[in-house]
């Protein structure tokens, strides 16, 4: 909430990060509070082209904010040929 600055009507501004065309993103971490899920959404294919690692925060927030079933963004990672590679905590690494 720090750093994110709505606009008048509530709506915060965002864009995909596969909008950005990155040519290397070697790790990428997320920890959004249960919208996990709509950023690796919006990160497949830099994910899957890159070969980023994935560090991501499980918890079951996703479910009870958003209606999404617990584990979907680990879920996308699996689909795209992703491994649990470590953990602490509530981080999982994730990597191909």
């Amino acid at each position: 909430g720090r750093f994110v600055m709505p606009d008048s009507q509530g709506v915060v501004e965002s864009i995909a990060l596969d909008d950005l065309e990155l040519e290397e993103v070697g790790l990428i971490k997320l920890d959004l509070e249960g919208a996990e899920c709509f950023a690796v959404r919006g990160a497949l294919g830099t994910i899957s082209r890159c070969k980023s690692v994935v560090i991501i925060e499980i918890d079951k927030l996703p479910e009870k904010r958003y209606g999404l079933p617990n584990l979907a963004a680990e879920k996308l990672l699996k689909l795209l040929g992703m491994r649990l590679i470590g953990s602490r905590g509530k981080d999982h690494v994730y990597a191909f």
